[in-house]
């Protein structure tokens, strides 16, 4: 589940592109206030450790996309892994191993079917030297049965927030669209008009807040060689938990 929601999470935030593009990614974790589910009481501190924090850097090149864990703790993936997005396949890379193994759609990410809700505010900011929107969104989510989950677990999350979006950046975004919706599914990816430049996630049941900027957006040329298997990697099995913190 754990994974699921964390593939998910990088897939609304990440965006393709017809031309190269780069840009920072900072995942940021924090408690809300008040009354949550029992079972925060219980497993409060630990569920607030796995909720992502840390930075990821993305490099886009036609429909090729990669991305580095740059910082990492919680539910990201260890720092330094890469990740190289290619249609319906997935590429992981451990530098430091030398490995890297293939993947596609995984069966758990692949049940996620996300219900989202869409407002726009009318309402403009300045994120990053670009003018972005902001929209409220709300998204359901019914997560696939997980025998590891704890008990009082919901069968279901609601997620609401609020995202600003980039109109000069939204080619971008549809080409993210087709992209998620190779690795999810046709409804995998929420159908958000715009580069997401920042999003505001909370949910009250658990009684925690996801903040992701993106920071750092070059338009330019990007290496073709980032985006391939170095020399001297060897493949290996996909691990059954792959995005396991070392």
């Amino acid at each position: 589940m754990k994974t699921a929601c964390v593939l998910l999470f990088y897939l609304t935030t990440a965006a393709p592109a017809q031309a190269d593009l780069r840009f920072d990614s900072r995942f940021d974790a924090r408690a809300l206030p008040g009354p949550a589910l029992p079972l925060v009481a219980r497993f409060g501190s630990a569920l607030l450790d796995m909720l992502p924090r840390g930075e990821t850097r993305t490099m886009v090149k036609g429909d090729v996309v990669r991305t580095e864990v740059v910082r990492s703790s919680g539910a990201l993936p260890p720092r330094g892994t890469i990740f190289v997005m290619r249609g319906p396949t997935l590429i992981v890379m451990d530098p430091l191993a030398k490995t890297y193994y293939v993947t596609s759609r995984p069966e758990m990410v692949a049940q996620v079917r996300p219900r989202v809700t869409i407002v726009r505010s009318g309402d403009f900011a300045s994120v990053d030297g670009f003018r972005a929107e902001r929209a409220t969104v709300t998204m359901q989510v019914d997560l696939p049965l997980v025998a590891a989950a704890p008990p009082g677990f919901p069968a279901s999350l609601t997620l609401e927030g609020e995202v600003w979006t980039v109109d000069q950046l939204k080619p971008y975004a549809s080409t993210l669209r087709l992209a998620a919706t190779s690795l999810l599914g046709s409804q995998g990816a929420p159908a958000i008009d715009g580069f997401v430049v920042r999003q505001r996630s909370r949910n009250p049941q658990l009684g925690y807040e996801i903040e992701t900027t993106i920071t750092h957006i070059v338009e330019g040329p990007v290496d073709d060689q980032l985006f391939e298997i170095p020399s001297g990697y060897r493949e290996v099995p996909v691990p059954a938990a792959p995005f396991a913190p070392r």
